[in-house]
């Protein structure tokens, strides 16, 4: 099938508002009393008999048994490790302290989150629901492991195979296979130069790799992927690079730029914004450039490989 021709379907087949392969509803609360509540209330606890004494070996205590606490599962969620931020502190940057400086900064912290924070919450009343108010809004940094997952699920769907590991000289010669390119930097290196491709898209951007090889047949497919929902800021580069990825062309290799998530819908809608309209020309462009290449959504990728 011709590239505009799949392009072109992919547009009359948008993406799903609610993919199955993003949904990331996990509770971490319960219905029953948990470790967690058990956890959040002692938290809580251990805050205000801080803020209640003026001992200061009372204090060191509290303080050990508050970085004891937080060391427990999901306690990162807590409304006392959500404040950090508010100083410019992220849990991961806490986890990298040394017992010293955690201690240093415990004491800091609590004298601020006491005053600005504390006694309102205390107040109004404490709630695991903010847990796993913390915990769905985070859900979208594991958007890019998941969109991998995805790409395995389709591509093993119509039988190809999951080349974890194995020899260059069984890439060369076998059939209908994959490998996800990150954890196999290496191979990928040495299947490029035995292919003798130029790939220069990687040393225009710093030394980026792509996310999937296919091999069907003869012929070499290299996949970039990214899932965007929306545009803005740094999803609108994100967007130049699937553009660019389908410029380039080598001997018996496909380029392809699939793009899922709602972002894609927009290049279908009536009233386009100036920009959609100069990056669905680019797209054009580049395809009609590069008979080879394809740029596609979820439809279009799963019928690419399911026709070729």
């Amino acid at each position: 099938m011709r590239n505009i021709t799949l392009f072109k379907k992919s547009l009359n087949l948008p993406e799903k508002y609610i993919d199955k392969y993003y949904e990331k509803g996990s509770l971490i609360i319960s219905k029953s009393y948990t470790k967690l509540a058990d956890n959040h209330n002692k938290l809580v606890n251990f805050i205000e008999e801080y803020s209640n004494t003026k001992n200061n070996i009372e204090q060191k205590k509290l303080i050990s048994r508050i970085i004891k606490i937080l060391n427990e599962k999901n306690m990162n969620y807590s409304e006392f490790v959500s404040y950090w931020t508010t100083k410019d502190v992220s849990y991961s940057l806490y986890k990298k302290m040394n017992s010293e400086t955690k201690l240093e900064f415990i004491k800091h912290i609590l004298k601020k989150y006491i005053k600005e924070r504390h006694k309102i919450y205390l107040a109004k009343g404490y709630s695991e629901v903010t847990l796993q108010s913390r915990y769905d809004s985070s859900a979208h940094k594991k958007s890019g492991q998941l969109g991998k997952k995805k790409l395995i699920e389709i591509l093993e769907h119509e039988k190809y195979i999951n080349y974890i590991s194995k020899p260059l000289s069984s890439l060369i010669n076998d059939k209908n296979w994959f490998f996800m390119i990150d954890n196999n930097k290496t191979l990928f290196n040495k299947l490029i130069t035995k292919l003798g491709l130029n790939f220069t898209w990687r040393t225009n951007h710093q030394n980026k790799y792509p996310d999937v090889v296919v091999k069907i047949g003869s012929k070499i497919y290299i996949i970039e992927h990214k899932h965007m929902n929306e545009g803005g800021g740094g999803q609108d580069k994100q967007i130049s690079e699937l553009i660019e990825f389908i410029k380039y062309s080598d001997n018996n290799v496909s380029y392809v730029s699939f793009l899922d998530g709602i972002y894609f819908n927009k290049f279908n809608s009536k009233n386009k914004s100036k920009k959609l309209k100069t990056q669905l020309a680019h797209i054009e462009d580049n395809l009609n450039n590069n008979p080879n290449n394809y740029f596609v959504n979820t439809a279009g990728f799963k019928k690419l490989i399911k026709d070729l």
